[in-house]
């Protein structure tokens, strides 16, 4: 299996955007927006069981994450 979630054009379509997949094995969008309460609740609602939500970082962005020194 690829360890590709999204393709080029769906993460430049998807941006920063939050996005619900079905699961990892069918990785089919089934909800989309800025509101990650209303993309699992709208993804809910379409009928997938346990949507795994997903934020797309807009193209070119850049992420920092805080490392812990111990």
């Amino acid at each position: 299996m690829e360890n590709v979630l999204l393709n080029a054009s769906d993460a430049e379509k998807y941006g920063g955007q939050y996005i619900a997949i079905a699961s990892m094995e069918d990785r089919k969008v089934v909800a989309s927006g800025k509101d990650p309460g209303v993309v699992l609740d709208e993804a809910k609602s379409r009928g997938t069981v346990n949507p795994i939500l997903v934020f797309v970082p807009e193209k070119d962005a850049v992420l920092l994450f805080p490392l812990r020194a111990d």
